[in-house]
């Protein structure tokens, strides 16, 4: 907002000024502006833009002034370098706010989308109207539609991407705060009650999708307690949690479902899907070392059950719910403990359940 005004302001005082400052600098302002407006949505969004690339593409828009001031070309070359480098500005902070939509979803989002967009289409129309047609008529200083309209609309996108991004800010701190309420402090992952409400989401929004779940249990972990320490098991529940989440996509949920027990879901997947994942993550946590204290390090086993999602009519008579699938997955971790843990078994499908049920 200061770039914007104080560069205008530079501009319409011209005849009282030095052209360096009415001309050079009041330009250089107003390139200023849209590179700021990128990165503070960049960092509003934790989004990497390299400053190289936007030094590089003021420069672009400053190409064009610096030639008028130095070796005296056309004003023309200088308004068409500065709105179409603006309009090369304003589509990436577009694009920004356009990935992060999430954050925001709402009625505001949607304005300040439609301002930067129409900001950036009159940019891009005035440059060209400077390069191939009557550079005069869209000189700041013209008194014609062009340069009135652009005025106007430097003036609706300050105002509106200020307010737009305050309100994006609110909105981030609440997700955010809304996402830290539905994790476990300690590890992480989904709380129980996030991640069912999560799956039943599923299962209401897309109740033909074929998922798997994964039981997990850190085995025998009242000994390490024991043995450690309440803050060497806390160690050692981080660390499986880290493990697991490493070894998902992000679109699958992960929650902390007990003490020690821990449970994924796997979207769109099927019981080989769940059988790779339940064996590698057995297989991984039999590698790991976890430092307990000082001058102490121990190992951890991991036994796991998983189960696959009935979808199919004849099969199952509908799809599974996701507490079926969950009591599945369940029955299986059990099986694998009483075998002697550190493994992972297949729960039984669900039609053969359903068989044993009616004898």
């Amino acid at each position: 907002m200061g770039c914007i005004g104080f560069g205008f302001l530079l501009l319409f005082f011209r005849e009282k000024l030095p052209w360096v400052v009415s001309f050079l600098l009041a330009n250089g302002l107003i390139m200023g502006m849209p590179v700021l407006c990128l990165h503070a949505f960049s960092e509003l969004f934790a989004t990497t833009v390299s400053r190289k690339t936007s030094a590089f593409i003021w420069l672009l828009g400053m190409s064009g002034v610096l030639s008028t001031y130095f070796f005296d070309t056309p004003k023309q070359f200088a308004i068409c370098s500065i709105s179409w480098a603006i309009t090369l500005i304003l589509a990436k902070v577009y694009a920004v706010i356009q990935r992060n939509r999430r954050f925001c979803a709402t009625s505001m989002l949607a304005l300040v989308k439609l301002v930067i967009g129409g900001m950036a289409l009159a940019l891009l129309l005035r440059g060209a109207i400077s390069l191939f047609g009557d550079g005069a008529m869209v000189a700041p200083t013209a008194r014609s539609l062009p340069p009135i309209g652009a005025l106007f609309m430097f003036g609706l996108f300050v105002i509106v991407s200020s307010m737009g991004f305050f309100y994006m800010v609110h909105e981030r701190q609440r997700f955010e705060e809304l996402e830290s309420a539905r994790r476990d402090d300690l590890t992480g992952l989904l709380t129980r009650k996030a991640f069912f409400e999560m799956a039943l989401g599923i299962d209401l929004l897309v109740p033909a999708e074929a998922y798997a779940v994964v039981m997990i249990d850190i085995d025998r972990f009242k000994s390490i307690n024991d043995a450690f320490g309440h803050s060497g098991g806390d160690k050692i529940l981080a660390h499986a949690a880290r493990m697991m989440v490493n070894l998902i996509r992000i679109k699958d949920l992960a929650g902390r479902y007990g003490g020690d027990e821990f449970c994924i879901l796997l979207r769109e997947s099927s019981e080989a899907d769940a059988a790779i994942l339940a064996h590698r993550m057995v297989n991984e946590a039999m590698q790991q070392m976890v430092r307990v204290r000082d001058d102490q390090n121990s190992g951890f086993t991991l036994t796991a059950g998983y189960a696959a999602r009935c979808v199919g009519l004849d099969r199952c008579g509908g799809a599974e719910s996701i507490n079926a699938v969950l009591e599945r997955a369940d029955q299986a971790l059990y099986l694998a403990k009483r075998a002697g843990r550190n493994q992972a078994i297949a729960a039984l499908p669900a039609r053969e359940i359903a068989a044993l049920m009616g004898k």
